[in-house]
């Protein structure tokens, strides 16, 4: 035992010695009376506890609900702007072929080949041969 022990229940008196103060509670303070404030302040923690536990549940599936509509919106976006680029595309020069493939790459279903054009007639045009004098 050294000269701090005391076991008459009662905490140490005061002294310049910082180790033996507790903060907010007289010296003249039970032991009993101590480890009671201390439970106390103990349930109070693991109420904390829970309640920052509760918060981090709410908060992950906050988060679970924000990333779902974030790849559900770039999904709409993507689709959207899909469809953009082959309507914009068709009023171009390209040819459908050209579109088809380059629209194939972030397509998720097989695109058909693309039917050959129908070749144009072209009649003969009727020359007159002018003699040469």
């Amino acid at each position: 035992m050294t000269d701090n022990d005391d076991i008459s229940g009662q905490l140490p008196a005061s002294s310049n010695n910082d180790e033996n103060q507790f903060v907010g509670i007289p010296p003249s303070t039970s032991i009993a009376d101590v480890v009671q404030l201390i439970r106390i302040h103990y349930q109070e923690m693991c109420s904390f506890r829970e309640k920052i536990d509760t918060h981090n549940q709410e908060m992950c599936i906050f988060r679970e609900r924000v990333e779902a509509q974030l790849a559900n919106s770039r999904y709409r976006n993507n689709r959207s702007r899909r469809r953009h680029n082959l309507t914009s595309s068709l009023s171009s020069n390209e040819s459908d072929h050209d579109i088809l493939r380059a629209n194939s790459r972030s397509h998720p279903v097989p695109v058909p080949v693309p039917r050959t054009p129908t070749p144009r007639i072209l009649t003969p045009v009727p020359r007159t041969l002018t003699p040469i004098v």
